[in-house]
């Protein structure tokens, strides 16, 4: 990637939220976030998926939090 692609679309210092972000598309967005310098908060059903993403994604530099986000049914 270019410079100026860099500069452009540079998300240093910004938190991204990305739900279902520990597997498919999501997870792919969540990738492409943090390679522009974003820190993520990653959250879905199941955390131990989040939790390996988070270490994944951390290799890239950037801090991630993991939280297990299921929505609980009542009645």
């Amino acid at each position: 990637m270019d410079m100026k692609t860099k500069q452009i679309f540079d998300l240093a210092g910004r938190v991204a939220i990305v739900t279902g972000g520990s597997v498919g598309w999501a997870a792919q967005m969540a990738e492409g976030l943090a390679e522009m310098g974003a820190n993520l908060v990653l959250c879905a059903r199941k955390k131990e998926r989040c939790l390996q993403a988070a270490e994944e994604l951390q290799q890239l530099g950037v801090q991630v939090l993991a939280l297990g986000c299921g929505r609980e049914r009542s009645g």
